[in-house]
């Protein structure tokens, strides 16, 4: 996964870069493609219903997990604003993508913001890859410190390290904490995006 990331990214920088299409086809086919996208979340997640119910009747309290996380990516966002070339706005706007850099990235470029939207995707494929780099040492620190880092890609590509360095029993709960923030992405960031 790590490869088609990158290697999609730099075939799409060389194609660039050489002027290659049409960039009105292009931003076309980015709304497409990321209509396509949020309606493949939403299947999946439809599937998946049944397992977020049984994690629910556990109690609301496994809701502070993802609830905290947004509140916290989007905080801790906006202040790295002040370290960076970037407003604490902008900045709140790339981290509210939460590790979903295909809906951010795409998102924000086809409000108008193009380079935020290259910012926004190269950081939240970085939190990926950190989560995915740095799980054993979080899980060291805390059992749910993985599943918080993975953000919205825990009930997918972060959750395989989750079970296994934080332990099965955190599967279900990153799970839900994907899910949960996945439903938030679209609406926080679209909310923040008003203010820009």
């Amino acid at each position: 996964m790590i490869f088609l990331i990158l290697g999609s990214t730099g075939f799409g920088i060389l194609l660039g870069l050489l002027k290659v299409g049409n960039t009105t086809a292009v931003s076309q086919g980015l709304v497409w493609s990321l209509a396509l996208l949020i309606f493949v979340v939403g299947w999946e997640m439809g599937s998946e219903l049944n397992v977020v119910k049984r994690l629910l009747k556990k109690g609301p309290k496994l809701l502070l997990v993802p609830l905290v996380g947004t509140l916290g990516s989007v905080t801790f966002g906006a202040l790295s604003g002040f370290f960076l070339n970037l407003t604490p706005l902008q900045s709140a706007v790339v981290a509210s993508g939460m590790g979903w850099y295909s809906f951010t990235g795409s998102f924000l470029s086809t409000q108008g913001w193009p380079q935020l939207g290259a910012v926004a995707f190269a950081a939240n494929v970085f939190r990926e890859l950190l989560t995915i780099l740095l799980a054993p040492l979080l899980a060291r620190l805390d059992p749910i410190a993985p599943v918080a880092s993975g953000g919205a890609t825990s009930m997918d590509s972060t959750l395989g390290v989750v079970r296994v360095f934080s332990g099965k029993d955190m599967g279900p709960v990153s799970f839900l904490n994907g899910f949960v923030i996945t439903l938030l992405v679209p609406p926080v960031s679209s909310l923040l995006t008003r203010f820009l």
